[in-house]
């Protein structure tokens, strides 16, 4: 889980996660400099990680909470504003005996049967499609992983497995200042997006 704003919200969402995921797993939560004091609080519940960088992505995040991680292992990304229900990992492990090397999307989170904020995915996918897409600042990450999953048939929607995203946006609320800071550039992340869709995932900002 990234970190970044939200400090008992923060809180209370992973200890909700560990409650009602009714499967056995590692947590992990990771931020920079201005979240030590959520941090704090985390340490206990979960493993903690803290980056030097005063401006974590959401992306970077997952990457650097990844790195030492084995190819066969298993990742979710979750966001801070997610409402777990229950048994929501042993769904997801349900299906990855059955299809180990595809990308599970949780559902809840308003969108499509295409799309997923929030999935399950094996690190060697992520590290075989050139690792975590922190080439984005925020948004159409999980856009390019689900499109790119599609494409080679690997990609799957469980509507049990659900993590509702309490977002402004699904559930009418105001937007706070960390949704706010996640759209600034959503523009730029969009034309990226676009650009490395029609480039069949060479584009780069190097190009």
């Amino acid at each position: 889980m990234p970190v970044h704003g939200r400090m008992m919200q923060t809180v209370d969402c992973m200890k909700r996660l560990k409650a009602m995921a009714g499967y056995p797993a590692s947590y992990t939560a990771i931020g920079g400099l201005h979240n030590d004091a959520t941090l704090m609080l985390l340490d206990g519940i979960c493993t903690v990680m803290r980056s030097q960088s005063a401006s974590l992505t959401y992306w970077y995040a997952l990457h650097m909470a990844t790195a030492h991680l084995p190819d066969d292992a298993y990742v979710v990304n979750v966001a801070n504003d997610v409402l777990p229900c229950a048994h929501w990992l042993t769904r997801y492990a349900e299906h990855i005996k059955r299809f180990p090397h595809h990308v599970f999307g949780f559902n809840g989170d308003g969108y499509e049967q295409n799309h997923a904020c929030h999935f399950g995915i094996q690190m060697k996918r992520i590290r075989n499609t050139g690792g975590w897409p922190t080439w984005y600042y925020h948004n159409y990450g999980d856009t390019e992983i689900c499109t790119r999953a599609i494409e080679d048939g690997a990609f799957h929607k469980d509507p049990w497995a659900i993590l509702f995203h309490n977002h402004p946006i699904i559930s009418g609320q105001e937007m706070d200042e960390v949704y706010v800071k996640g759209s600034e550039h959503q523009s730029r992340d969009a034309d990226l997006y676009l650009k490395r869709r029609a480039s069949q995932w060479t584009y780069s900002l190097t190009s």
